[in-house]
């Protein structure tokens, strides 16, 4: 996904409010939103539903006919949720959108691609932040 032009994410950084959890997110290409978490279970489950402001993704950023929010697509939430594995833990990770074209025979396979490409890019990343690090040789 990235190797198309999709900006990479640079930082997300949560906060506990009064009205719970909401994350800060940070793009390339000057991408910004919000996430607020409107379900959560401490080391179990949590999920975010996007909040995006007018200015959340810059003129350029993305292909501009694919406005997130707009009427052809929207990122609408996602979710985590983590599972005991005898000595394991699996992180498991959903995301909801939509595609509303009229010509969704082709933008709905290319948007599972890309959105699960970028699922997986999230899961790696989680993966080789929580393993141990390698003892040195």
């Amino acid at each position: 996904m990235y190797r198309i032009g999709v900006p990479t994410p640079l930082n997300g950084l949560t906060h506990e409010t009064r009205n719970g959890l909401v994350r800060e997110v940070r793009m390339g290409k000057g991408i910004h939103f919000q996430q607020v978490s409107t379900d959560w279970k401490p080391q179990q489950y949590v999920r975010w539903q996007y909040l995006f402001e007018d200015d959340s993704v810059p003129a350029g950023a993305l292909d501009d006919h694919v406005r997130i929010g707009g009427p052809y697509f929207d990122l609408l939430d996602t979710r985590y949720t983590l599972t005991p594995r005898g000595a394991a833990t699996e992180l498991s990770i959903r995301m909801d959108y939509r595609v509303s074209t009229g010509f969704n025979w082709y933008t709905v396979p290319l948007a599972n691609w890309l959105i699960g490409d970028f699922s997986q890019v999230i899961l790696d990343f989680y993966r080789h932040r929580a393993e141990p690090a390698a003892a040195p040789a």
